[in-house]
């Protein structure tokens, strides 16, 4: 092993910053790979547990896309998360052996490109909760039932839910797409601070 270990690159491969050999340096891509797969394996688990926003003047075909929307998000992390222990392995390569300069940016930018280009086109052609998928595709009879007022429980412009009668920790977005958590459930602010809290530890075991 080198006595310096490359750390930055600029978008032409050139090395910009060194740091001293250590083992902290070494493996803290492997630690990023466990991370960012427990990670994904925590959002996977979330969106099975999360609460299923059905439109009641159609529970059926509202069901079935729900569960499409779901499986695509699913799938799409599962993608990434393989994307990012690749990226991950890729960095620790360029620390232990000699690798083109000019490969270097490509591979490091075109993975996050694609990643983020993946979610655009999940979030078009799905949409929030399966909205956008084809009403051909599912199956259901249209009932006259009137969808829940919910309005009070979201806060800051329908960006937060704070439900303390709802049991729930994870719900659908109302803005945008995704899923966010249930404020007034205490587990909810584990789930949002734990990610934080380890990466400022190993950020602390890298130094």
């Amino acid at each position: 092993m080198p006595d310096q270990f490359p750390m930055h690159y600029d978008l032409q491969g050139n090395i910009t910053s060194y740091s001293p050999k250590s083992y902290g340096i070494l493996l803290l891509p492997n630690i990023l790979q466990v991370f960012m797969t427990l990670l994904m394996m925590f959002i996977n688990w979330s969106i099975s547990r999360s609460k299923q926003q059905l439109n009641p003047a159609s529970p059926e075909a509202s069901s079935s896309k729900n569960a499409i929307f779901r499986q695509r998000w699913s799938f799409f992390n599962w993608l990434s998360s393989l994307a990012l222990v690749f990226l991950f392995l890729f960095m620790q390569i360029t620390i232990i052996y000699q690798v083109n300069p000019e490969v270097i940016p490509i591979i490091s930018l075109i993975i996050p490109i694609l990643i983020v280009a993946g979610a655009v086109v999940v979030s078009f052609t799905t949409g929030q909760g399966g909205s956008r998928i084809k009403r051909d595709a599912v199956i259901g009879k249209q009932t006259g039932a009137v969808p829940v007022d919910d309005d009070r429980f979201w806060k800051l412009g329908g960006s937060t839910y704070y439900n303390p009668e709802d049991p729930s920790i994870f719900i659908e977005k109302r803005i945008g797409i995704g899923w966010t958590a249930n404020f007034a459930r205490p587990m909810a602010w584990v789930f949002v601070f734990a990610p934080i809290l380890v990466i400022i530890l190993l950020l602390i075991f890298a130094t």
